[in-house]
């Protein structure tokens, strides 16, 4: 995880981060200890879009992750991070 170049964190069914790797604080400008104290919901600009939910009732990525079927490939979630300073990155 750490060797990747992507950002990558580990959460659980409530969004509570509890790993992370180096590109994650680098790409959203937050210490190793202030986004292992946050939840998804706190960086994430949309968890699950409008569009996401109007077009795919009941049936999301989001959905489809938080349905506890680990190890499943479940999908792509196109959205934003939200940085410390309040800008966004494209995910």
């Amino acid at each position: 995880m750490e060797l990747s170049g992507d950002a990558l964190f580990i959460h659980d069914d409530r969004g509570r981060i509890y790993d992370r790797n180096s590109e994650t604080c680098r790409s959203l400008s937050y210490l190793r200890e202030e986004l292992l104290s946050m939840r998804i919901g706190d960086f994430v600009s949309d968890m699950i879009p409008k569009v996401e939910r109007e077009t795919k009732k009941g049936g999301t990525v989001w959905q489809r992750v938080m349905s506890k079927q680990p190890g499943r490939i479940v999908g792509v979630h196109v959205g934003e991070f939200r940085r410390e300073d309040g800008t966004t990155i494209p995910v």
